[in-house]
């Protein structure tokens, strides 16, 4: 059965939680031990220890609060990087339709051999939009780096937040059968934080094999560049004799020049949202540093309690 206690011996144990929170002394210690008279302090029981252990299990609960948040931040991120890797693989899709209308033009102008300024242009334009969408790419893929190493170093916290239960669990075996209920509860809780870290894992394997992915498509856009590109210096050599369509070239020029600056405009677009991931990666590292100096605080109060609880019982 578990131990009877009083009301009031009740509310002197809350009254030495609230103590040990704070970093205050044991009155009953302190008139125990203090003082000219001799007397010798009174002797740690048992519910003394249950009562320590049930402070310091809170501050692992505590920790692992913030380390459940820190992962739900994490999800949300690695969510709005799929959504975004799926937006890229629109793009290309988006840009492969484009090369593919480009490409029917190309061949209409092939007939009449005087488009060749402006097939030349284009391709340049091409490997202007293809080089943007490769930094893309690159950037995707560090970020990708930087969420697993986030992950490595959530599982890192996990394993020493299990250290500190299993250490616990061991100092609870002499406790009231209500301690165990704590240590189970915790454990159950520290079960959760796992299988979150594992589907984390997941999503983030499942955005790598989507830029992997879209990847994959560009390879077949550089070999048609590639291509046109060969095509377009076959049809430079024919158009040597063309000078006498100057004026409508002129003219078609002016319409490209148009399309360019549309083209333009997509490509600064591009860039503004690589700004704005790079600068959402760093409020994340951020978040990611300050919450290194509370973990360190939280650890050094239990060794100062932990301290404490030994001074004591040297002095009894």
């Amino acid at each position: 059965m578990a131990p009877q206690t009083s009301p009031q011996s009740g509310q002197q144990h809350r009254g030495k939680k609230q103590r040990l929170s704070d970093g205050s002394a044991d009155p009953t210690m302190a008139d125990n031990g203090g003082g000219d008279d001799g007397c010798r302090c009174r002797p740690r029981t048992t519910e003394d220890r249950v009562w320590d252990l049930t402070t310091r299990l809170e501050s692992a609960q505590a920790a692992a609060a913030r380390h459940k948040a820190g992962k739900r931040e994490a999800q949300a991120q690695a969510a709005q990087l799929e959504e975004e890797n799926e937006q890229l693989v629109q793009r290309v899709r988006h840009l492969e339709d484009e090369l593919a209308a480009e490409m029917q033009q190309r061949d209409d102008a092939l007939i009449d051999l005087k488009l060749a300024p402006e097939e030349r242009q284009r391709a340049a334009l091409l490997k202007i939009r293809l080089a943007v969408v490769e930094r893309k790419l690159a950037a995707q893929r560090g970020m990708a780096a930087k969420m697993r190493q986030q992950l490595k170093a959530a599982a890192e916290e996990q394993h020493k937040l299990r250290a500190d239960l299993e250490e616990a669990k061991q100092e609870a075996q002499a406790a009231p059968a209500q301690q165990q209920l704590f240590l189970e509860a915790a454990q159950r809780s520290a079960a959760e934080q796992e299988r979150r870290a594992a589907e984390q894992q997941r999503r983030a394997e499942v955005a790598e094999a989507a830029k992997q992915a879209a990847e994959s498509k560009l390879a077949p856009m550089r070999q048609r560049l590639a291509a046109k590109e060969n095509e377009a210096s076959q049809l430079a050599a024919r158009v040597k004799g063309l000078t006498q369509v100057a004026l409508q070239q002129t003219m078609l020029a002016a319409a490209k020049t148009m399309e360019s600056a549309q083209l333009w405009l997509h490509l600064q677009y591009a860039c503004t949202v690589g700004i704005q991931l790079q600068a959402k990666l760093q409020q994340a590292e951020g978040r990611a540093a300050a919450a290194a100096p509370q973990q360190q605080q939280a650890q050094q109060a239990r060794h100062v309690a932990q301290r404490e609880a030994g001074d004591k019982q040297k002095a009894a």
